[in-house]
């Protein structure tokens, strides 16, 4: 069994309009303010295949998201660019509706999709799944990069302990015999 403690964690902060550096340009969905993107990676006894399967299939999602202490009630999702896919949990800050929609999909290598909190539907995350071989024949890492429009300062720290927790249930459900 390999440490699936933390392998990266990072925010970075910008203003819209500021340079973000090379190739990186302003989302026609994400209006003007401050933003953050944090980077969240965890390792698991598994392949990417497995780890991405568990990303985009709506029963082992309800898995892993019970995992993490979340109460997933609903998870409707079609795989597919341009698709969209609803999360309903009940956690501690309550009944929690997300929706999003895919933009890239790149097979056991990596999802790209905007999410939204549907308490604040206007405030897009652009989210960033990769999926990758450490280096061992058994050994997976996954790493979510988010890029968050910042309306709280205290979102800023917290959100990377939710992509934090999110991915210590994945790494759960994953490391897991049979699901």
């Amino acid at each position: 069994m390999i440490d699936s403690r933390c392998v990266d964690i990072r925010t970075e902060r910008w203003r819209s309009g500021a340079s973000k550096g090379p190739g990186q340009r302003k989302s026609p969905i994400m209006d003007p303010g401050n933003y953050a993107m944090q980077h969240v990676s965890r390792r698991f006894n598994g392949s990417p295949e497995r780890a991405f399967e568990a990303w985009t299939d709506a029963r082992l999602i309800k898995q892993w998201l019970d995992e993490c202490g979340c109460d997933p009630s609903s998870v409707e999702l079609v795989l597919g660019i341009g698709e969209a896919f609803h999360v309903t949990v009940q956690c501690a800050m309550g009944q929690v509706q997300y929706s999003g929609q895919f933009q890239h999909i790149d097979r056991n290598r990596r999802l790209v999709f905007w999410l939204a909190d549907m308490r604040v539907p206007q405030q897009c995350s652009r989210v960033t799944v990769d999926f990758e071989w450490t280096g061992s024949p058994d050994c997976g890492q996954v790493t979510v990069s988010a890029v968050t429009p910042l309306r709280e300062e205290w979102a800023a720290d917290y959100l990377p302990r939710c992509w934090e927790t999110l991915l210590d249930g994945l790494v759960k459900m994953l490391e897991k015999p049979a699901w």
